[in-house]
């Protein structure tokens, strides 16, 4: 994943954070395998 992408993805989940809605790790990996899915890349393993 592009630093870029890490930011942007850190910047979601404290927005959501701060809005009330904590994200739960598995939601995290889930945006994260989108994210490379959509890149080609290779999926994360369960953390």
């Amino acid at each position: 994943m592009t630093e870029l992408k890490e930011k942007s993805l850190l910047q979601y989940i404290l927005d959501m954070d701060e809005r009330g809605f904590s994200l739960r790790i598995s939601d995290i990996e889930d945006i994260v395998n989108y994210i490379l899915e959509m890149q080609g890349t290779k999926k994360i393993g369960k953390l």
